[in-house]
């Protein structure tokens, strides 16, 4: 087949996509993308629309969409976006020709951050740490805020594959002015920890051989660049700290984290509030979307990944949240479903067919729609959900919150009966929670009222007095 007759083929299927995307969802999962061209009237589209079409039926048929990402790329060849998405397409399965795509979109835009994060994740997979550097080298430089996600970019995943010392020697400067080391030692902490040694008005991070330098490890330290930075600033002293960057602590003893139980767990804010500015887009859209309190769906609702201490299915199927979406199918006031299995890879797809037959699972919703319901359940999974509780709280619907060991820095503001609703089992309190409300309004108002004044009251600027205390105290 000529070079004409296969651009034909393509805008046809791309035509098709766009007039009748339902059809065109059938005959492609019906694998009938090799038959002749599709006979569709001509019509106006515009390719990026054709290629977020593409982007939907990636998880459903790979080849489909790989052939539609190709023929978007071959007709719009200065498209950059249209060469990343063919590139990320690639990542999994032809990485280096993923690398030529990916390139190719940096240099048609270099000013676009995500072009450069995909490119370096996939360059330091296919290539060495050195081949990865000098084709890094050689592409444009970055662009205005692309320049901090790039070398952003570059510094978590050269930590990913071990790197630490290239890490910090190209972009160690992000940890922050006054951060003078990020250093490896024998005698560093664990797999999701670093120490902060401070010495008279600077720090030094040091890690030990375990630590596994996830980029999301790295980047949750990254948040903390504004409170150490001041804390370091008004300490005159010596002293060093453990500081746990995993979803729980790390061994015993005194340290900072985001979730504790135990009395040495010093709490600190998390830095998903950090890094969000207290969630402030979800807070905007909330406020701007969200209906009165007296015309939601008089409903409890939750939504969220099953996780959670398990190992079997036995001990799966008797986690809280589970439970919770069991509770549903009995009492028609709950709407609960879990969106994600993936903390239990290993145990699929056989997690995945009997969570299907219990009718567990549902798609994943965006946060903003607790907004849309009466009544909201918060259950931990590992450890607290941080985003979880926070989110629900500023929803302005009262929360109803199983109870767990787990806490987190803001915990101690929260009372029952006048900001939050605490429960100690689901299958006896969430029931007996639901009266008490349905029955009685105002105390459902007073709940949502306290809740968001709570969570008003909390930003990054206020939080960092909690920061400093439980530093000193860690300290000594």
């Amino acid at each position: 087949m000529n070079v004409n007759s296969t651009l034909a083929r393509h805008r046809a299927r791309l035509r098709l996509m766009l007039q009748d995307p339902d059809r065109a969802r059938r005959l492609i999962l019906e694998r009938l993308l090799g038959t002749p061209p599709l006979r569709t009237p001509p019509a106006e589209f515009g390719w990026m629309d054709v290629s977020d079409k593409a982007c939907g039926i990636e998880a459903v048929d790979w080849q489909a969409a790989l052939d539609l990402h190709r023929a978007i790329a071959r007709l719009e060849p200065t498209n950059a976006h249209a060469q990343y998405r063919l590139g990320r397409l690639l990542r999994y399965y032809h990485r280096d020709v993923a690398l030529c795509h990916l390139e190719a979109a940096i240099r048609l835009d270099p000013a676009f951050g995500p072009f450069w994060s995909t490119y370096i994740d996939v360059a330091l997979e296919e290539l060495s740490v050195d081949d990865a550097l000098r084709s890094y080298d050689a592409l444009p430089a970055p662009v205005g805020d692309a320049e901090r996600d790039a070398r952003r970019a570059l510094l978590l995943h050269l930590f990913r594959v071990g790197n630490g010392d290239e890490a910090m020697r190209r972009c160690g400067d992000l940890f922050g002015p006054r951060c003078r080391y990020v250093v490896e030692r024998p005698d560093g902490p664990g797999k999701y920890s670093m120490r902060v040694e401070f010495h008279r008005g600077h720090y030094g991070l040091v890690y030990g051989p375990t630590f596994l330098g996830w980029p999301f490890l790295v980047d949750r330290l990254l948040s903390l660049n504004g409170y150490l930075t001041k804390f370091s600033n008004e300490h005159s002293g010596i002293g060093a700290v453990q500081i746990t960057v995993g979803d729980a602590p790390e061994g015993s003893g005194v340290q900072l984290c985001f979730s504790g139980n135990m009395p040495d767990h010093r709490l600190i804010p998390d830095p998903m509030f950090l890094a969000s500015r207290a969630y402030e887009a979800f807070r905007l859209k909330t406020a701007a979307e969200a209906p009165p309190w007296d015309l939601r769906e008089p409903k409890l609702y939750w939504r969220g990944s099953l996780t959670g201490q398990a190992e079997t299915f036995e001990e799966i199927f008797n986690l809280p949240r589970v439970r919770l979406v069991d509770l549903a199918k009995r009492d028609e006031r709950i709407d609960a479903k879990i969106t994600d299995l993936s903390q239990f890879g290993p145990l699929l797809p056989e997690l995945q067919i009997r969570c299907n037959e219990r009718g567990l699972l549902g798609p994943k919703e965006d946060e903003t729609r607790n907004a849309h319901f009466k009544y909201l359940i918060d259950i931990d999974g590992n450890t607290n959900s941080w985003p979880g509780l926070w989110t629900k709280l500023s929803s302005g619907s009262p929360v109803i919150k199983l109870k767990s060991a787990y806490r987190q820095w803001y915990y101690d503001r929260l009372v029952h009966g006048v900001n939050v609703w605490e429960i100690g089992s689901l299958e006896e309190g969430v029931p007996d929670a639901l009266d008490r409300m349905e029955g009685n309004p105002d105390l459902a108002c007073v709940l949502a009222q306290g809740g968001r004044a709570l969570t008003s009251a909390m930003t990054p600027r206020t939080e960092y007095p909690v920061f400093r205390e439980e530093t000193r105290r860690a300290l000594g």
